[in-house]
């Protein structure tokens, strides 16, 4: 069986150039700007590009068993391009050149798509092995996964396919089960830690963060934030906060061990909503004077990724408090005040919706204002509707 006869081959002056893999980025991110990639995953695309190349060479070397490695020539003429995003989603292409003239063309042609399903077939479960001849990747080449994938946040996959109907599809879970299967004892991740800066060695270019978990990282002070430790470092005796974005190394239990690099550092506004919400993800079951739920923390996540994404940063941020009610998972009170002027928002935190008040108490009838139930937060709309109320209410104190 040769797989990967649907891909769409063109004849160029260079050799034959296939449509070769077209990964379907789905979720997040990918479904709110579906024409473009985030370029932080550009990093996992070229990574798959490696694994591509290197489960090609495997194959290579199972159809040849009795070579110590893979023949010197076997990439000549060999290239695999990002050339493009499709259009109506986010979908990266691919396409996989190869020399006619070379001696190993048909070799080359043939370990490159069995390469290809062999991924696809990693990805998928078990019940989804076409070829059992090829089978899944091996450790070693589970190893890349490290890397691949790192980028994709909660709720997003990448989607693969072979050309012949077969589908595999990434995800951080499925991540974290292919290294685990890889056998490694570490693994690393990006991950944003939130916390104060205590002191520094501008020596050795590293300082040390007290997290919010109460533990200690060492970790690498770039150039780029070293006004922004030194502002922190200052003003720690302050209570003044950082949030630290980074690579760190973990155990395959998923405990972070150490810092490698920091990625981005900022110094957090006391109104921070990200800092403020992630607080509340310590509210257990009864926190306001035996009643209260704990509040959902999946919705505290997409409350926390709709502000970041979608408030202006002209305007000021919002008091926050949680919320006893709504019952189940509990809410967040949103209130922009200016004077005796008010604009609130009470989220629902399970629903994603909201319901918008804006009252002045100097106004002789102050339930005039406006009122709105049933805000959808997962939409661009709702938000732009709230920030141009505050604007528009609380006018230049907004």
């Amino acid at each position: 069986m040769t797989h990967g006869d649907a891909a769409e081959t063109d004849k160029t002056s260079a050799g034959e150039a296939a449509r070769f893999l077209e990964p379907h980025l789905r979720g997040g991110r990918f479904d709110a700007d579906p024409h473009e990639i985030p370029s932080e995953f550009l990093k996992d695309l070229a990574v798959l590009e490696e694994l591509v190349i290197e489960t090609a060479k495997w194959r290579h070397r199972q159809m040849h068993p009795t070579r110590q490695r893979t023949v010197k020539n076997f990439k000549r003429g060999v290239r695999l391009n990002l050339t493009g995003v499709g259009e109506g989603s986010a979908i990266p292409l691919f396409r996989l050149h190869l020399d006619p003239a070379a001696n190993l063309f048909d070799e080359q042609r043939r370990c490159f798509e069995e390469a290809r399903l062999a991924i696809v077939q990693t990805l998928g479960s078990a019940s989804e092995v076409i070829d059992k001849e090829i089978g899944r990747l091996p450790p070693k080449l589970l190893t890349y996964f490290d890397r691949l994938g790192r980028n994709l946040k909660a709720g997003e996959s990448m989607e693969l396919g072979d050309g012949s109907g077969a589908v595999g599809r990434l995800t951080p879970e499925r991540r974290l089960q292919l290294l685990q299967d890889a056998q490694v004892k570490t693994y690393r991740n990006e991950v944003t830690l939130l916390g104060s800066i205590h002191s520094g060695d501008k020596l050795n270019d590293t300082f040390e963060l007290a997290a919010d978990d109460g533990r200690t990282f060492q970790a690498p002070w770039p150039a780029p934030f070293r006004e922004q430790v030194q502002e922190a470092w200052r003003g720690f005796e302050d209570g003044v906060r950082v949030s630290v974005q980074c690579v760190g190394e973990f155990t395959k239990e998923g405990r972070l061990q150490r810092v490698d690099s920091v990625e981005q550092l900022t110094v957090l506004d006391p109104l921070d909503v990200g800092l403020r919400l992630a607080s509340f993800h310590t509210l257990e079951d009864g926190w306001h004077d035996g009643e209260g739920s704990a509040l959902d923390r999946d919705g505290l996540g997409r409350l926390t990724e709709a502000f970041d994404r979608h408030w202006p940063e002209d305007l000021s941020l919002p008091h926050l408090w949680p919320m006893p009610e709504p019952e189940a998972g509990g809410g967040v009170h949103a209130q922009w005040k200016s004077g005796r002027r008010s604009v609130s928002l009470e989220v629902d935190l399970r629903a994603s919706s909201a319901y918008f008040t804006s009252f002045d108490l100097d106004d002789p009838d102050p339930e005039v204002g406006v009122e709105e139930e049933g805000l959808d937060l997962s939409l661009p709309a709702s938000w732009e509707r709230v920030a141009s109320e505050v604007r528009g209410f609380l006018g230049g104190d907004a």
